[in-house]
């Protein structure tokens, strides 16, 4: 996990759980969302751990919705890494 998203150990020690989560499925494409946010400016280092634990819907209406014009294509590409991860390419 940590060449892939960057979650060193200290911080996975800390919190056992995000190892029930799929790598491929949930926390790769929620981390390329979090990332690019924080990359655009839009999100201050906020703990990753609490897009992890939020239902899709609720992910989405939090991390995706409201950076809809700020930036436009972060939907897609939260689509395209889900899609990726669904057919193996993750």
């Amino acid at each position: 996990m940590i060449t892939a998203v960057g979650l060193e150990p200290g911080y996975i020690v800390e919190r056992p759980w995000v190892l029930a989560y799929s790598l491929e499925k949930r926390i790769g494409p929620r981390y390329s969302v979090v990332k690019i946010l924080q990359a655009m400016g839009l999100m201050k280092d906020a703990d990753f751990s609490n897009s992890l634990i939020s239902s899709e819907k609720k992910f989405i209406a939090r991390y995706i919705d409201p950076y809809k014009q700020a930036a436009p294509t972060l939907a897609d590409t939260y689509a395209t890494a889900c899609e990726d991860a669904a057919i193996g390419k993750y």
